[in-house]
């Protein structure tokens, strides 16, 4: 059950992101770059202002990942992985 905790962790980041408007989902990793490219295309304006709440997201959640990495650790003291 460890696994589908961080899957739907994650889940929960990327919708969070994305409400802040620090993201776009996008179905696969064509339509990614595809994407990517229309950023750099686009007006500085919108870029640069996605730009700063995909900043001010990763400033709120610093250390989210050391946070997830011991809480794993914790549900895996006492397993034998071997």
């Amino acid at each position: 059950w460890a696994p589908l905790v961080v899957v739907q962790r994650l889940a929960a980041a990327a919708n969070d992101a994305m409400a802040t408007g620090a993201t776009e989902r996008v179905t696969d990793l064509p339509s990614a770059a595809a994407r990517a490219v229309q950023l750099c295309r686009a007006d500085r304006a919108p870029r640069d202002a996605m730009a700063t709440r995909a900043t001010a997201f990763a400033a709120a959640h610093r250390g989210a990942a050391e946070r997830m990495a011991l809480a794993v650790s914790q549900l895996l003291q006492g397993t034998d992985l071997g």
